[in-house]
């Protein structure tokens, strides 16, 4: 009977100790990753925290550098995201803002998550709307803005081989055989 209930009593603290013990390690290998996307009003590509709004519903793409994992958020009403239980180590974060918006910022920041830095917050990015940007058209491919003068010289280009063309097969047809 003394047998029974030391073998009940190691197992019953064995069982606490594990439980206890479960939780304080999985809470040692996890931080968080948390930011704002804003628009980037003066396209200087720095994010003010004030005087610039934030931006709900942009993606942002969330990369561990050692597992490959990807997780992928959209930020919120506020212009915020944030990757709670991250598992400790590298991550890459990169905003994916979509058609009709162009990063001003850095689009891919490197974040380390360790045992003393486990939160990592200000992991912010600037976009903008490419509909309007200021200073000129802005190209779909690449999204650099295209200087008025660029244009005006591309159009005086064309302008001036459709003249050639033209006189070149006047000449062709005037010209006796």
């Amino acid at each position: 009977m003394k047998r029974r209930k030391c073998l009940v009593t190691v197992a019953l603290f064995l069982f606490a100790l594990a439980t206890v013990q479960l939780p304080l390690l999985a809470q040692d290998n996890t931080g968080s990753i948390r930011g704002m996307v804003y628009r980037d009003i003066n396209n200087n590509g720095t994010c003010a925290t004030e005087g610039e709004p934030s931006v709900a519903g942009i993606p942002v793409e969330l990369v561990d550098d050692t597992t490959r994992t990807i997780v992928r958020l959209q930020t919120g009403a506020d212009g915020s995201y944030i990757l709670s239980e991250a598992a400790l180590g590298g991550w890459q974060v990169t905003v994916v803002p979509g058609t009709g918006w162009r990063v001003t910022s850095q689009q891919t920041r490197a974040v380390i998550l360790t045992p003393e830095v486990r939160d990592v917050i200000d992991v912010h990015f600037c976009i903008v709307e490419i509909n309007s940007p200021p200073g000129g058209t802005t190209l779909p491919e690449s999204g650099a803005p295209i200087a008025p003068g660029m244009l005006m010289a591309a159009a005086l280009g064309v302008a001036l081989i459709a003249s050639g063309a033209g006189l070149i097969l006047h000449g062709r047809t005037t010209q006796p055989d």
